[in-house]
């Protein structure tokens, strides 16, 4: 679902990560030669399912369970161009840099990052100009060492490759945030998506505050929260935190779901004492 290029045969820009100065490697710029590209030409995505069976099946019938995607790689191949032999050598670190998983690091020590691209769509009304902004959470399998040969002049072949973290693409736009009861209409993703609670507390609040999405609650106890705290809740990791810091106390029942992808699911906010709730989420996409 990554596009190389627009209906003009323009090169579309597939960036990730940061170069050594800062700024964004983009991997398939439409820019010429003159600063040094990364053209893009082949793009290559596996994707992995399984479905758990019973280790003893042979004992009580085979037993089987709902199937899960356990693995999904991105391939990207192509020819990086330079305007000069030292040019050339500085491409090749950038490129090294970035997608050297071993220097990323991030607050819960799991090296990932943002891959973004365009994916084109015949719906011009909901995403302008018929593009839909998306990205991969991933993280690079290997650092590529190109070839430097005699025969390459100031090229050389890339492949860059990932291992996606999420088995969703996910719109980089945002969703406008549900701060009250009503419905959620997230007919235009075709995958399940995990939100992102925020709760701005003005006092303490009640020990049975609940939200619910298609009937599906989670109840948290917000009695001794105070004036000015934030908690945040996190419900793909199943993590609650307050002003930053992790606080599982803080759950009483229920379950940590997810936003389907119907057009009119029902959502419920009780129990709100000085409490502004804000739900978002990430539209997401089978591919």
């Amino acid at each position: 679902m990554i596009a190389l290029f627009n209906d003009s045969g323009d090169r579309l820009a597939i960036n990730f990560r940061t170069k050594r100065d800062g700024s964004t490697l983009n991997l398939n710029q439409k820019t010429d030669v003159a600063t040094g590209t990364y053209e893009v030409n082949n793009i290559t995505m596996s994707m992995a399912t399984d479905s758990i069976t019973e280790a003893k099946q042979n004992r009580d019938g085979i037993e089987q369970y709902a199937v899960t995607r356990n693995a999904m790689t991105v391939s990207l191949s192509g020819v990086a161009r330079a305007s000069s032999y030292k040019r050339l050598f500085d491409m090749l670190h950038d490129l090294a840099f970035a997608m050297d998983a071993a220097s990323m690091t991030v607050s819960d020590a799991t090296a990932v990052a943002d891959l973004t691209f365009s994916t084109p769509t015949a719906d011009s009304t909901n995403y302008a100009a018929g593009y839909v902004p998306s990205k991969y959470i991933v993280r690079p399998r290997q650092m590529p060492t190109p070839t430097v040969s005699q025969f390459n002049g100031t090229s050389f072949p890339f492949t860059c490759e990932f291992t996606v973290l999420d088995p969703r693409r996910y719109w980089t736009g945002t969703v406008t945030p549900k701060t009250a009861s009503g419905t959620i209409d997230n007919s235009l993703a075709t995958y399940r998506s995990w939100p992102t609670l925020t709760l701005t507390m003005s006092g303490a609040g009640s020990a049975t505050y609940t939200i619910s999405v298609g009937g599906v609650p989670l109840v948290l106890n917000l009695s001794g929260r105070s004036n000015g705290q934030t908690v945040i809740v996190d419900f793909e990791k199943k993590k609650i935190t307050v002003n930053g810091t992790e606080n599982p106390g803080l759950y009483v029942s229920g379950t940590f779901f997810e936003i389907g992808t119907g057009a009119a699911q029902a959502l419920s906010i009780t129990n709100t004492t000085n409490t502004a709730s804000s739900l978002s989420w990430k539209r997401a996409f089978a591919l």
